[in-house]
């Protein structure tokens, strides 16, 4: 197996959409067995994820308090729907379980890759889904919240445990603490922006929003690869949500000078 250790977030979602698409174009059950690239993607996906997994476990071991990816979190769980459709779990087992007979059960395969690998791994991730489903919401570690996560469980931080999350935005605001949302889009931010209800702005969700808005910024000025970029983007009101790239591009911009101008100019023919 080889060392590569990439963005699992990013993994999971690029694996999910790959299968995704290909059983749209082929319906017939026979593909996922017959197409050699498909074999070949979920072989090497598999292979990815089971040299980071035991990587994962080995430094848990030997050093318990170093940070771990979350590559045991975004491996589908067994008996999800994709875990289901790609068997993308028993593969992964297969490759971390060597020594189990080919005959093995699935189940006793998944079973042992839980035991052994999957639940420790999670338990010292400290991914929020453990704890909320345990209807223990106030044990959650909010600054290990991926993005993806953060967007999917806000509302549910804030009428389980609203207290310890909106200090924890608070220290978010004061740069105490940081939050996860590199792997947002600008768009999806500004859509989720106009979508906001008077209820949901008061109650904070805009905040979580504006704080994960600073960290996709701050990602992409670090990249340094827009340093000197200038975005050309229409702002009409048809294009506004996708017009945020340019807002990003334009507030990563490594000039002081040059972020001090606005990034529209209102004219009598509307903003240019």
């Amino acid at each position: 197996m080889s060392s590569f250790s990439p963005d699992f977030e990013l993994q999971g979602q690029l694996f999910s959409f790959s299968f995704s698409f290909s059983s749209k174009l082929k319906t017939d059950a026979s593909f996922v067995s017959s197409s050699i690239s498909y074999r070949l993607l979920h072989i090497r996906v598999a292979q990815i994820f089971a040299t980071q997994i035991q990587a994962d476990l080995n430094l848990l071991q030997t050093s318990p308090s170093s940070p771990i990816s979350l590559a045991a979190k975004w491996l589908p769980s067994a008996g999800s729907s994709l875990a289901r459709d790609t068997l993308l779990p028993e593969s992964v087992a297969v490759l971390l379980l060597p020594n189990l007979p080919p005959s093995t059960a699935s189940s006793y395969l998944l079973s042992a890759l839980q035991k052994t690998y999957l639940s420790p791994l999670r338990a010292a991730s400290q991914i929020p889904e453990r704890p909320l489903s345990a209807k223990k919401p106030n044990e959650v570690h909010y600054v290990r919240v991926p993005s993806l996560a953060m967007k999917r469980y806000k509302t549910t931080f804030l009428e389980k445990d609203k207290v310890r999350f909106q200090e924890y935005l608070v220290d978010v605001m004061k740069g105490k603490r940081s939050i996860s949302g590199a792997a947002l889009t600008p768009a999806s931010l500004v859509a989720e922006a106009r979508r906001l209800t008077a209820f949901e702005k008061e109650s904070g969700i805009g905040d979580v929003l504006g704080a994960q808005w600073e960290t996709l910024v701050e990602s992409v000025r670090e990249s340094g690869k827009m340093g000197e970029a200038m975005a050309v983007a229409d702002v009409s009101g048809s294009m506004c949500e996708y017009s945020a790239c340019g807002c990003v591009i334009f507030e990563s911009h490594e000039s002081s000078d040059f972020r001090s101008f606005p990034p529209f100019v209102a004219s009598s023919v509307g903003p240019t």
